[in-house]
């Protein structure tokens, strides 16, 4: 997420968490775990294309900004914290 944030590209494992946060190729790129031959034609790719590297951080960016900025998840909290309240007798 910090990366995200930062307007870098992510390279992440096809795994738990990280396929609710990257979209392939909009934000960032995928590897299967434990395939770190795909790892390295990732991160080759970044390497080679400066300009898929930025397009992906700034999707990355705008993806974070729109997903989990402050107001965003202190709204979901209040909602949450208003829900539970109103359950709870």
């Amino acid at each position: 997420m910090e990366a995200m944030a930062s307007e870098l590209p992510v390279i992440a494992s096809r795994i738990g968490g990280n396929l609710d946060l990257v979209v392939e190729n909009e934000s960032g790129l995928f590897f299967e775990k434990d395939d770190a031959e795909k790892l390295a034609e990732c991160i080759d790719t970044l390497h080679a294309n400066e300009a898929k590297m930025s397009c992906l951080g700034q999707s990355a960016r705008r993806r974070m900004l729109e997903l989990y900025d402050f107001t965003t998840i202190g709204g979901k909290y209040c909602d949450l914290y208003a829900h539970v309240a109103s359950t709870k007798r």
